[in-house]
Protein backbone atom coordinates (compact mmCIF):
# COMPACT_ATOMS: atom_id res chain seq x y z
CA UNK A 1 0.00 0.00 0.00
CA UNK A 2 0.92 3.44 -0.53
CA UNK A 3 1.64 6.06 2.42
CA UNK A 4 -0.29 8.97 3.25
CA UNK A 5 -1.11 11.85 6.03
CA UNK A 6 -3.84 12.95 7.26
CA UNK A 7 -4.85 16.42 8.37
CA UNK A 8 -7.69 16.84 10.78
CA UNK A 9 -9.54 20.29 12.43
CA UNK A 10 -11.96 20.85 14.79
CA UNK A 11 -13.15 23.77 15.90
CA UNK A 12 -14.69 23.89 19.41
CA UNK A 13 -13.09 21.33 22.36
CA UNK A 14 -16.58 19.28 21.95
CA UNK A 15 -15.71 18.32 18.54
CA UNK A 16 -13.28 15.24 18.60
CA UNK A 17 -10.15 14.79 16.26
CA UNK A 18 -10.70 11.34 17.18
CA UNK A 19 -13.75 10.87 15.29
CA UNK A 20 -12.72 12.12 12.38
CA UNK A 21 -9.39 9.86 12.55
CA UNK A 22 -11.23 6.86 13.03
CA UNK A 23 -14.34 8.04 9.74
CA UNK A 24 -10.94 8.63 7.23
CA UNK A 25 -8.90 5.64 7.82
CA UNK A 26 -11.23 3.34 6.26
CA UNK A 27 -11.72 5.63 3.23
CA UNK A 28 -7.56 5.85 2.92
CA UNK A 29 -7.46 2.03 3.35
CA UNK A 30 -10.02 1.52 0.66
CA UNK A 31 -8.15 3.95 -1.72
CA UNK A 32 -4.73 1.45 -1.40
CA UNK A 33 -3.20 3.99 1.20
CA UNK A 34 -1.81 3.02 4.70
CA UNK A 35 -1.44 6.22 7.29
CA UNK A 36 0.87 5.77 9.95
CA UNK A 37 0.64 7.57 13.42
CA UNK A 38 3.32 9.73 13.06
CA UNK A 39 1.55 11.28 9.47
CA UNK A 40 -1.70 11.95 11.42
CA UNK A 41 -1.56 15.14 11.86
CA UNK A 42 -4.39 17.21 14.31
CA UNK A 43 -4.94 20.93 15.78
CA UNK A 44 -7.83 22.39 17.59
CA UNK A 45 -8.31 25.96 15.95
CA UNK A 46 -11.03 28.92 15.81
CA UNK A 47 -12.26 30.92 12.96
CA UNK A 48 -10.05 31.09 9.53
CA UNK A 49 -6.51 31.02 8.71
CA UNK A 50 -4.41 34.31 8.43
CA UNK A 51 -1.45 33.47 6.07
CA UNK A 52 -0.22 37.15 6.20
CA UNK A 53 1.15 36.33 9.90
CA UNK A 54 2.35 32.23 9.15
CA UNK A 55 0.61 28.73 8.63
CA UNK A 56 -0.90 27.43 11.51
CA UNK A 57 1.00 24.32 13.47
CA UNK A 58 -0.45 21.68 11.73
CA UNK A 59 0.11 22.78 8.33
CA UNK A 60 3.96 23.61 8.67
CA UNK A 61 4.05 20.50 10.03
CA UNK A 62 2.82 18.27 7.38
CA UNK A 63 4.92 20.08 4.66
CA UNK A 64 7.99 19.31 6.49
CA UNK A 65 6.85 15.99 6.97
CA UNK A 66 5.79 16.22 2.79
CA UNK A 67 9.93 16.97 2.09
CA UNK A 68 11.02 13.66 3.06
CA UNK A 69 9.34 12.09 -0.51
CA UNK A 70 7.29 9.25 1.75
CA UNK A 71 3.82 10.98 1.44
CA UNK A 72 2.15 9.88 -1.78
CA UNK A 73 -1.26 11.65 -0.62
CA UNK A 74 -3.32 13.49 1.91
CA UNK A 75 -6.77 12.67 3.60
CA UNK A 76 -8.80 15.45 4.98
CA UNK A 77 -12.13 14.61 6.01
CA UNK A 78 -13.93 18.24 4.55
CA UNK A 79 -12.75 21.34 2.63
CA UNK A 80 -13.38 23.59 5.31
CA UNK A 81 -11.07 21.64 7.53
CA UNK A 82 -8.35 22.79 5.64
CA UNK A 83 -9.28 26.40 5.45
CA UNK A 84 -12.41 28.89 5.69
CA UNK A 85 -10.20 31.62 4.08
CA UNK A 86 -10.47 31.41 0.22
CA UNK A 87 -7.29 32.52 -0.37
CA UNK A 88 -5.60 30.28 2.15
CA UNK A 89 -7.18 27.32 1.05
CA UNK A 90 -6.19 27.99 -2.88
CA UNK A 91 -2.59 28.58 -1.70
CA UNK A 92 -1.99 25.74 0.71
CA UNK A 93 -3.73 23.53 -2.43
CA UNK A 94 -1.17 25.29 -4.49
CA UNK A 95 1.63 24.30 -2.03
CA UNK A 96 0.77 20.84 -2.10
CA UNK A 97 0.15 20.86 -5.87
CA UNK A 98 3.92 21.77 -6.54
CA UNK A 99 5.30 18.81 -4.30
CA UNK A 100 3.32 16.63 -6.30
CA UNK A 101 1.26 15.73 -3.43
CA UNK A 102 -3.15 14.97 -4.37
CA UNK A 103 -5.35 15.93 -1.43
CA UNK A 104 -8.52 14.06 -0.96
CA UNK A 105 -11.52 15.68 0.47
CA UNK A 106 -13.89 12.74 1.80
CA UNK A 107 -17.18 15.39 2.09
CA UNK A 108 -16.75 16.32 -1.69
CA UNK A 109 -15.20 12.84 -2.91
CA UNK A 110 -12.27 14.75 -5.00
CA UNK A 111 -9.13 14.86 -5.47
CA UNK A 112 -6.89 18.06 -6.19
CA UNK A 113 -5.08 15.98 -8.53
CA UNK A 114 -4.91 12.87 -10.33
CA UNK A 115 -3.30 10.54 -7.82
CA UNK A 116 -1.75 8.50 -10.62
CA UNK A 117 -0.57 11.27 -13.00
CA UNK A 118 -0.16 14.10 -10.66
CA UNK A 119 -2.08 16.22 -13.18
CA UNK A 120 -3.88 19.05 -11.75
CA UNK A 121 -7.49 19.50 -13.78
CA UNK A 122 -8.63 23.24 -14.38
CA UNK A 123 -11.95 22.15 -13.79
CA UNK A 124 -11.45 19.97 -10.49
CA UNK A 125 -9.28 23.51 -9.48
CA UNK A 126 -12.34 25.71 -10.50
CA UNK A 127 -14.85 23.11 -8.38
CA UNK A 128 -12.16 22.87 -5.68
CA UNK A 129 -12.21 26.53 -5.34
CA UNK A 130 -15.79 27.14 -4.96
CA UNK A 131 -15.65 25.07 -1.70
CA UNK A 132 -13.58 27.32 -0.12
CA UNK A 133 -15.65 30.31 -1.04
CA UNK A 134 -18.26 28.07 0.08
CA UNK A 135 -16.45 27.66 3.89
CA UNK A 136 -15.60 31.19 3.70
CA UNK A 137 -19.26 32.36 3.64
CA UNK A 138 -20.49 30.00 6.03
CA UNK A 139 -18.16 31.41 8.35
CA UNK A 140 -19.19 34.51 7.93
CA UNK A 141 -22.80 33.68 8.45
CA UNK A 142 -22.30 31.89 11.40
CA UNK A 143 -20.05 35.04 12.79
CA UNK A 144 -23.04 37.45 11.77
CA UNK A 145 -25.58 35.22 13.44
CA UNK A 146 -23.26 35.21 16.90
CA UNK A 147 -22.80 38.80 16.39
CA UNK A 148 -26.48 39.40 16.46
CA UNK A 149 -26.45 37.43 19.60
CA UNK A 150 -23.67 39.22 21.18
CA UNK A 151 -25.48 42.41 20.36
CA UNK A 152 -28.33 41.75 22.13
CA UNK A 153 -26.61 40.59 25.08
CA UNK A 154 -24.61 43.85 25.37
CA UNK A 155 -28.00 45.54 24.73
CA UNK A 156 -29.20 43.88 28.00
CA UNK A 157 -25.97 45.02 30.07
CA UNK A 158 -25.18 40.83 29.83
CA UNK A 159 -21.19 40.01 29.42
CA UNK A 160 -20.51 39.13 25.45
CA UNK A 161 -17.63 36.85 26.33
CA UNK A 162 -13.75 37.48 25.74
CA UNK A 163 -12.26 39.66 28.04
CA UNK A 164 -13.70 41.27 31.11
CA UNK A 165 -12.60 44.96 32.17
CA UNK A 166 -10.56 45.40 34.93
CA UNK A 167 -12.66 46.45 37.67
CA UNK A 168 -15.44 43.85 36.65
CA UNK A 169 -16.45 40.19 36.88
CA UNK A 170 -19.35 37.81 36.12
CA UNK A 171 -22.66 37.15 37.84
CA UNK A 172 -22.57 33.52 37.14
CA UNK A 173 -26.35 33.35 37.64
CA UNK A 174 -27.57 36.35 35.73
CA UNK A 175 -24.49 36.89 33.45
CA UNK A 176 -24.38 40.14 33.82
CA UNK A 177 -21.28 42.54 34.76
CA UNK A 178 -21.17 43.00 38.69
CA UNK A 179 -18.09 45.31 40.59
CA UNK A 180 -15.19 43.50 41.44
CA UNK A 181 -14.75 45.58 44.73
CA UNK A 182 -10.90 45.64 44.75
CA UNK A 183 -10.54 46.28 41.39
CA UNK A 184 -12.31 49.21 41.12
CA UNK A 185 -11.05 50.91 44.79
CA UNK A 186 -8.16 50.86 42.40
CA UNK A 187 -9.36 52.06 39.27
CA UNK A 188 -10.87 54.81 41.19
CA UNK A 189 -7.52 55.85 43.00
CA UNK A 190 -5.65 55.93 39.51
CA UNK A 191 -8.67 58.39 37.90
CA UNK A 192 -8.12 60.52 40.83
CA UNK A 193 -4.55 60.94 40.93
CA UNK A 194 -4.46 61.26 37.28
CA UNK A 195 -7.03 64.03 37.66
CA UNK A 196 -4.55 66.10 39.77
CA UNK A 197 -2.64 66.70 37.33
CA UNK A 198 0.74 65.63 39.71
CA UNK A 199 1.48 62.59 37.63
CA UNK A 200 2.26 61.56 33.95
CA UNK A 201 1.31 58.15 32.62
CA UNK A 202 4.24 56.82 33.28
CA UNK A 203 4.28 58.31 37.25
CA UNK A 204 1.07 56.74 37.23
CA UNK A 205 2.25 53.28 35.76
CA UNK A 206 5.33 53.01 38.27
CA UNK A 207 2.56 53.88 41.20
CA UNK A 208 0.68 51.32 39.55
CA UNK A 209 3.56 48.20 40.21
CA UNK A 210 4.68 49.61 43.76
CA UNK A 211 0.47 48.97 44.72
CA UNK A 212 -0.45 44.79 45.78
CA UNK A 213 -3.06 45.31 43.26
CA UNK A 214 -1.91 42.96 40.21
CA UNK A 215 -2.68 42.69 37.00
CA UNK A 216 -5.60 40.75 35.48
CA UNK A 217 -3.67 37.88 33.82
CA UNK A 218 -1.51 37.70 36.71
CA UNK A 219 -3.99 37.52 39.20
CA UNK A 220 -6.35 35.10 37.11
CA UNK A 221 -3.79 32.65 35.10
CA UNK A 222 -2.90 29.44 36.45
CA UNK A 223 -0.20 29.15 33.93
CA UNK A 224 3.36 29.30 35.01
CA UNK A 225 4.77 31.13 31.99
CA UNK A 226 4.08 32.31 28.74
CA UNK A 227 4.80 33.46 25.41
CA UNK A 228 5.15 37.37 24.56
CA UNK A 229 4.66 39.18 21.25
CA UNK A 230 8.54 38.88 20.22
CA UNK A 231 8.27 34.97 21.24
CA UNK A 232 10.12 35.15 24.60
CA UNK A 233 9.01 32.40 27.33
CA UNK A 234 8.47 35.09 30.51
CA UNK A 235 7.06 33.74 33.92
CA UNK A 236 3.68 35.20 34.75
CA UNK A 237 5.02 36.58 37.62
CA UNK A 238 7.26 38.84 35.48
CA UNK A 239 4.12 40.83 34.64
CA UNK A 240 3.54 44.06 35.73
CA UNK A 241 1.38 47.20 34.73
CA UNK A 242 2.40 48.90 31.70
CA UNK A 243 1.82 52.47 30.21
CA UNK A 244 -0.04 51.20 27.36
CA UNK A 245 -2.44 49.55 30.11
CA UNK A 246 -2.83 51.66 32.31
CA UNK A 247 -3.51 54.52 29.56
CA UNK A 248 -6.61 52.38 28.24
CA UNK A 249 -7.69 52.02 31.75
CA UNK A 250 -8.07 56.35 31.87
CA UNK A 251 -9.40 56.42 28.35
CA UNK A 252 -12.57 53.53 28.71
CA UNK A 253 -15.55 55.17 29.20
CA UNK A 254 -17.21 52.03 29.90
CA UNK A 255 -16.20 53.00 33.52
CA UNK A 256 -18.88 55.80 33.84
CA UNK A 257 -21.26 52.93 33.27
CA UNK A 258 -22.21 52.70 29.53
CA UNK A 259 -20.71 50.10 27.95
CA UNK A 260 -20.38 50.35 23.89
CA UNK A 261 -20.15 46.73 22.18
CA UNK A 262 -19.42 47.46 18.39
CA UNK A 263 -22.65 50.13 17.74
CA UNK A 264 -24.62 49.12 20.52
CA UNK A 265 -24.81 50.96 24.05
CA UNK A 266 -25.32 49.22 27.20
CA UNK A 267 -25.84 49.86 31.11
CA UNK A 268 -23.20 48.55 33.33
CA UNK A 269 -22.47 49.12 37.17
CA UNK A 270 -20.29 52.63 37.10
CA UNK A 271 -17.47 52.94 38.76
CA UNK A 272 -16.56 55.97 38.26
CA UNK A 273 -18.26 59.38 37.95
CA UNK A 274 -18.81 61.25 34.54
CA UNK A 275 -17.58 64.34 35.99
CA UNK A 276 -14.14 62.23 37.11
CA UNK A 277 -13.51 60.90 33.57
CA UNK A 278 -14.12 64.18 31.88
CA UNK A 279 -11.53 65.86 33.69
CA UNK A 280 -8.87 63.29 33.04
CA UNK A 281 -9.54 62.93 28.83
CA UNK A 282 -8.89 66.76 29.57
CA UNK A 283 -5.38 66.10 31.15
CA UNK A 284 -5.10 63.46 28.74
CA UNK A 285 -5.51 65.95 25.73
CA UNK A 286 -2.54 67.80 26.93
CA UNK A 287 -0.06 65.07 26.27
CA UNK A 288 1.03 64.16 29.58
CA UNK A 289 3.59 62.09 28.76
CA UNK A 290 5.67 65.22 28.15
CA UNK A 291 5.65 66.06 32.38
CA UNK A 292 9.07 65.53 33.61
CA UNK A 293 9.53 63.63 36.40
CA UNK A 294 10.95 66.19 38.64
CA UNK A 295 8.71 68.89 37.09
CA UNK A 296 11.51 70.61 35.80
CA UNK A 297 12.78 71.71 32.34
CA UNK A 298 16.24 70.16 31.53
CA UNK A 299 17.50 72.85 28.82
CA UNK A 300 19.65 70.84 27.48
CA UNK A 301 17.97 67.62 26.60
CA UNK A 302 18.01 65.79 23.58
CA UNK A 303 20.33 68.39 22.09
CA UNK A 304 23.72 67.28 24.12
CA UNK A 305 25.37 63.73 22.60
CA UNK A 306 28.36 61.62 23.84
CA UNK A 307 31.12 62.42 21.25
CA UNK A 308 32.58 59.03 22.69
CA UNK A 309 29.49 57.17 21.47
CA UNK A 310 27.09 58.95 20.03
CA UNK A 311 24.49 58.38 23.05
CA UNK A 312 22.80 61.18 24.51
CA UNK A 313 23.00 62.79 27.45
CA UNK A 314 19.96 63.63 30.27
CA UNK A 315 19.54 65.46 33.48
CA UNK A 316 20.11 63.61 36.53
CA UNK A 317 19.52 64.73 40.31
CA UNK A 318 21.29 63.46 43.50
CA UNK A 319 21.74 64.51 46.98
CA UNK A 320 25.28 66.52 46.34
CA UNK A 321 25.12 67.09 42.88
CA UNK A 322 23.25 67.70 39.80
CA UNK A 323 24.31 66.31 36.66
CA UNK A 324 24.05 65.73 32.83
CA UNK A 325 25.29 62.28 32.08
CA UNK A 326 26.09 59.94 29.16
CA UNK A 327 22.87 58.03 28.61
CA UNK A 328 25.40 54.46 27.57
CA UNK A 329 28.12 56.15 30.91
CA UNK A 330 26.43 53.98 34.02
CA UNK A 331 25.40 50.63 31.91
CA UNK A 332 27.56 47.92 32.25
CA UNK A 333 27.20 46.74 28.92
CA UNK A 334 29.24 49.70 27.37
CA UNK A 335 30.63 51.97 29.58
CA UNK A 336 31.91 54.87 27.40
CA UNK A 337 33.99 56.35 30.18
CA UNK A 338 33.44 60.31 29.04
CA UNK A 339 32.92 62.73 31.44
CA UNK A 340 30.09 63.79 33.80
CA UNK A 341 28.59 67.65 33.29
CA UNK A 342 27.70 69.96 36.35
CA UNK A 343 24.19 70.82 35.50
CA UNK A 344 23.97 74.22 36.58
CA UNK A 345 27.54 74.82 35.00
CA UNK A 346 26.86 73.14 31.53
CA UNK A 347 23.41 74.80 31.55
CA UNK A 348 24.77 78.27 31.95
CA UNK A 349 27.57 78.25 29.59
CA UNK A 350 25.68 77.30 26.85
CA UNK A 351 22.91 80.26 27.61
CA UNK A 352 25.56 82.54 28.32
CA UNK A 353 27.13 81.84 24.95
CA UNK A 354 24.16 82.25 23.07
CA UNK A 355 23.42 85.14 24.83
CA UNK A 356 26.46 87.05 23.84
CA UNK A 357 28.19 85.33 21.40
CA UNK A 358 24.97 84.07 18.76
CA UNK A 359 22.59 85.85 16.72
CA UNK A 360 19.80 84.93 18.71
CA UNK A 361 20.43 88.16 21.18
CA UNK A 362 23.35 89.99 19.91
CA UNK A 363 22.62 92.77 17.21
CA UNK A 364 24.56 92.01 13.36
CA UNK A 365 24.35 94.14 10.80
CA UNK A 366 22.26 93.95 7.88
CA UNK A 367 24.87 92.50 5.94
CA UNK A 368 25.63 89.57 8.26
CA UNK A 369 21.57 89.02 8.65
CA UNK A 370 21.33 88.19 4.89
CA UNK A 371 24.26 86.50 4.78
CA UNK A 372 22.27 84.17 7.48
CA UNK A 373 19.08 84.28 6.22
CA UNK A 374 20.31 83.62 2.41
CA UNK A 375 22.18 80.34 4.07
CA UNK A 376 19.36 78.88 5.71
CA UNK A 377 16.91 79.40 2.57
CA UNK A 378 19.20 77.09 0.52
CA UNK A 379 19.35 74.26 3.02
CA UNK A 380 15.39 75.09 3.35
CA UNK A 381 14.87 74.82 -0.02
CA UNK A 382 17.28 71.61 -0.36
CA UNK A 383 14.69 70.44 2.43
CA UNK A 384 11.82 71.20 -0.08
CA UNK A 385 13.44 69.23 -2.76
CA UNK A 386 13.99 66.31 -0.28
CA UNK A 387 10.66 66.08 0.65
CA UNK A 388 9.08 66.38 -2.87
CA UNK A 389 11.34 63.29 -3.46
CA UNK A 390 9.80 61.20 -0.25
CA UNK A 391 6.20 61.89 -1.52
CA UNK A 392 7.16 60.83 -4.95
CA UNK A 393 8.76 58.05 -3.24
CA UNK A 394 5.58 57.09 -1.29
CA UNK A 395 3.27 57.65 -4.16
CA UNK A 396 5.34 54.93 -6.22
CA UNK A 397 5.09 52.65 -3.26
CA UNK A 398 1.39 53.06 -2.90
CA UNK A 399 0.73 52.33 -6.99
CA UNK A 400 3.16 48.82 -5.92
CA UNK A 401 -0.15 48.46 -3.62
CA UNK A 402 -2.51 48.90 -6.08
CA UNK A 403 -0.99 46.56 -8.46
CA UNK A 404 -0.60 44.06 -6.25
CA UNK A 405 -4.25 43.98 -5.34
CA UNK A 406 -4.72 43.45 -8.81
CA UNK A 407 -2.43 40.60 -9.33
CA UNK A 408 -4.30 38.88 -6.29
CA UNK A 409 -7.63 39.17 -7.52
CA UNK A 410 -6.72 38.88 -11.50
CA UNK A 411 -4.19 35.60 -11.44
CA UNK A 412 -6.80 32.78 -9.97
CA UNK A 413 -4.92 31.67 -7.80
CA UNK A 414 -1.78 31.08 -9.70
CA UNK A 415 0.39 33.07 -7.67
CA UNK A 416 3.11 32.61 -4.68
CA UNK A 417 0.85 33.97 -1.51
CA UNK A 418 4.43 33.99 0.50
CA UNK A 419 5.71 36.39 -2.40
CA UNK A 420 2.63 38.42 -2.15
CA UNK A 421 2.46 38.65 1.24
CA UNK A 422 6.75 39.61 1.58
CA UNK A 423 6.23 42.67 -1.26
CA UNK A 424 3.34 43.82 0.87
CA UNK A 425 5.60 44.03 3.88
CA UNK A 426 8.47 45.58 1.83
CA UNK A 427 6.19 48.48 0.60
CA UNK A 428 4.76 49.02 4.23
CA UNK A 429 8.23 49.37 5.54
CA UNK A 430 9.38 51.54 3.32
CA UNK A 431 6.34 53.50 3.41
CA UNK A 432 6.47 53.85 7.11
CA UNK A 433 10.22 54.77 6.77
CA UNK A 434 9.59 57.26 3.95
CA UNK A 435 6.78 58.97 6.47
CA UNK A 436 9.52 59.23 9.44
CA UNK A 437 11.90 60.74 7.36
CA UNK A 438 9.05 63.40 6.42
CA UNK A 439 7.91 64.12 9.90
CA UNK A 440 11.54 65.08 10.24
CA UNK A 441 12.25 66.93 7.93
CA UNK A 442 9.52 69.37 7.84
CA UNK A 443 10.39 69.56 12.10
CA UNK A 444 13.58 70.73 10.20
CA UNK A 445 11.81 73.37 7.64
CA UNK A 446 9.88 74.14 11.06
CA UNK A 447 12.87 75.17 13.30
CA UNK A 448 14.75 77.05 9.62
CA UNK A 449 11.45 79.25 9.60
CA UNK A 450 11.64 80.00 13.19
CA UNK A 451 15.33 81.43 12.83
CA UNK A 452 14.43 83.39 9.82
CA UNK A 453 11.85 84.79 11.24
CA UNK A 454 13.55 85.92 14.25
CA UNK A 455 16.63 87.20 12.27
CA UNK A 456 14.23 89.34 10.29
CA UNK A 457 12.82 90.71 14.17
CA UNK A 458 16.11 90.83 16.37
CA UNK A 459 14.29 93.83 18.60
CA UNK A 460 14.26 91.82 21.97
CA UNK A 461 13.63 94.15 24.85
CA UNK A 462 15.71 93.93 28.13
CA UNK A 463 12.40 92.94 29.79
CA UNK A 464 12.02 90.34 26.83
CA UNK A 465 14.94 88.94 28.01
CA UNK A 466 14.14 88.44 31.48
CA UNK A 467 10.63 87.57 30.93
CA UNK A 468 12.62 84.43 29.02
CA UNK A 469 14.72 83.89 31.72
CA UNK A 470 12.13 83.63 34.01
CA UNK A 471 10.66 80.35 32.04
CA UNK A 472 12.74 77.58 31.83
CA UNK A 473 10.63 75.57 29.55
CA UNK A 474 11.02 79.25 26.68
CA UNK A 475 14.55 79.12 27.41
CA UNK A 476 14.73 75.70 26.15
CA UNK A 477 13.18 76.40 22.70
CA UNK A 478 15.36 79.35 22.21
CA UNK A 479 17.93 77.06 23.11
CA UNK A 480 16.77 74.36 20.62
CA UNK A 481 15.98 77.06 18.20
CA UNK A 482 19.22 78.48 17.99
CA UNK A 483 21.33 75.12 18.67
CA UNK A 484 21.30 71.95 16.51
CA UNK A 485 23.84 69.46 18.72
CA UNK A 486 26.33 70.02 21.38
CA UNK A 487 28.87 66.82 21.11
CA UNK A 488 30.57 66.45 24.79
CA UNK A 489 34.22 65.70 25.23
CA UNK A 490 36.67 64.48 28.24
CA UNK A 491 39.86 66.54 27.85
CA UNK A 492 43.19 66.30 30.19
CA UNK A 493 43.67 67.82 33.40
CA UNK A 494 39.91 67.47 33.96
CA UNK A 495 38.79 69.93 31.04
CA UNK A 496 35.50 69.55 29.10
CA UNK A 497 34.84 70.44 25.75
CA UNK A 498 31.42 71.53 23.96
CA UNK A 499 31.49 71.55 20.85
CA UNK A 500 28.38 73.24 19.78
CA UNK A 501 26.80 73.32 16.33
CA UNK A 502 24.35 76.14 15.00
CA UNK A 503 23.69 77.93 11.54
CA UNK A 504 26.27 75.48 9.84
CA UNK A 505 29.06 76.87 12.19
CA UNK A 506 30.85 74.83 14.58
CA UNK A 507 32.36 76.60 18.02
CA UNK A 508 34.56 74.75 21.15
CA UNK A 509 33.71 75.66 24.64
CA UNK A 510 36.39 74.93 27.18
CA UNK A 511 36.70 74.81 30.77
CA UNK A 512 37.97 73.37 33.88
CA UNK A 513 35.40 71.62 35.88
CA UNK A 514 37.67 70.88 38.70
CA UNK A 515 37.86 74.80 39.25
CA UNK A 516 35.66 77.00 41.04
CA UNK A 517 35.78 80.35 38.47
CA UNK A 518 32.98 80.82 36.36
CA UNK A 519 35.08 81.37 33.27
CA UNK A 520 34.62 79.27 29.82
CA UNK A 521 37.10 79.47 27.06
CA UNK A 522 35.71 79.54 22.95
CA UNK A 523 37.29 79.18 19.79
CA UNK A 524 35.43 78.48 16.23
CA UNK A 525 36.35 74.96 14.75
CA UNK A 526 37.59 76.73 11.89
CA UNK A 527 40.53 77.72 13.89
CA UNK A 528 41.17 74.94 15.96
CA UNK A 529 39.69 71.92 15.49
CA UNK A 530 39.35 68.88 17.86
CA UNK A 531 40.33 65.65 17.16
CA UNK A 532 38.77 62.64 19.05
CA UNK A 533 41.19 61.04 21.24
CA UNK A 534 40.41 57.54 20.13
CA UNK A 535 40.88 58.38 16.59
CA UNK A 536 44.52 56.89 16.86
CA UNK A 537 43.27 53.47 17.72
CA UNK A 538 40.30 53.53 15.48
CA UNK A 539 42.90 54.27 12.60
CA UNK A 540 45.41 51.42 14.03
CA UNK A 541 47.79 55.03 13.95
CA UNK A 542 51.22 53.54 16.25
CA UNK A 543 51.11 57.55 18.49
CA UNK A 544 48.09 59.08 20.16
CA UNK A 545 46.88 62.18 17.78
CA UNK A 546 46.85 65.43 19.90
CA UNK A 547 43.86 67.02 21.60
CA UNK A 548 44.26 69.91 18.97
CA UNK A 549 45.67 70.79 15.69
CA UNK A 550 45.20 74.47 14.50
CA UNK A 551 44.02 74.58 11.24
CA UNK A 552 44.98 78.04 9.68
CA UNK A 553 48.60 79.08 10.45
CA UNK A 554 47.46 83.00 9.78
CA UNK A 555 44.57 84.22 11.47
CA UNK A 556 42.85 87.62 13.39
CA UNK A 557 42.39 85.56 16.99
CA UNK A 558 46.03 84.87 17.41
CA UNK A 559 47.45 87.77 15.38
CA UNK A 560 49.01 85.66 12.74
CA UNK A 561 51.11 83.15 15.23
CA UNK A 562 51.82 80.01 13.79
CA UNK A 563 50.27 77.18 16.19
CA UNK A 564 50.72 73.78 15.59
CA UNK A 565 49.33 70.88 17.97
CA UNK A 566 48.11 71.37 21.80
CA UNK A 567 46.72 69.26 24.80
CA UNK A 568 43.44 70.88 26.21
CA UNK A 569 45.58 72.63 28.99
CA UNK A 570 47.99 74.26 26.42
CA UNK A 571 44.86 75.08 24.12
CA UNK A 572 43.19 77.01 27.10
CA UNK A 573 46.67 79.10 28.00
CA UNK A 574 46.42 80.50 24.68
CA UNK A 575 43.19 81.47 24.39
CA UNK A 576 43.64 82.68 28.05
CA UNK A 577 46.54 84.86 26.38
CA UNK A 578 44.75 86.14 23.81
CA UNK A 579 41.68 86.48 25.99
CA UNK A 580 39.17 84.47 23.92
CA UNK A 581 36.87 83.58 27.33
CA UNK A 582 33.98 84.80 29.24
CA UNK A 583 33.07 85.26 32.75
CA UNK A 584 29.81 83.97 33.41
CA UNK A 585 26.70 83.99 35.94
CA UNK A 586 26.43 80.99 37.39
CA UNK A 587 22.89 79.70 37.77
CA UNK A 588 21.35 78.82 40.99
CA UNK A 589 21.40 75.26 42.31
CA UNK A 590 18.13 73.36 40.96
CA UNK A 591 16.67 71.52 43.79
CA UNK A 592 14.37 69.67 43.08
CA UNK A 593 10.66 68.90 44.35
CA UNK A 594 10.76 65.69 46.36
CA UNK A 595 8.06 63.35 44.62
CA UNK A 596 5.99 61.45 46.91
Amino acid sequence: MKTAAMLLRVSTEQQDLESQRNDLLPVANSLGYNVPEEYIFGQKITGRDNIKKEDRKSIKELKEACKDGNIQAIFIWEVSRLSRNSIAGRQFVADFNEMKIPIYFKDRGIWTLDPVTKVEDSNTKTIVGLYFDFAESELKTFKNRSLRGRKQNAKNGLVTGGFIRYGYKKDPETKRYVIDEQEADFVRDLYTKYATGEYSIRRLTIYANSTDNPTRYKKSSSKGSFKSKSGIVKATSSIIWTTQVIRGILADNSYTGTRIFKDVAGNIPAIITEDLFNEVQEKLKQNPTKIEKSKHTHLLQKIMFCGNCGALYYGSYKDRSNAYLCSEYTRTARNCNNTSLNYERAESIIWDYIKNQTYFFKQISEEEKDKLINQQMIKKDELISIKHNYENLIQKEELKVKNLLNLVKNSNGAFSMSDIVNDKTEIDNNIKTYNNELIRINEDIDLIDNRINHLNNQNLTEQALKNIESDRKLMKEKIKETIDKIVVYKLDNYIALLQVYYLEKAVNLLYFYRKKVDRYYFVKDEVATFNKPNDAKMLDLPIKLPDFSVTSSNNEVFNGEVFGEYTGLQMINILEKYKQYKDYAKFDKIIPEIIK
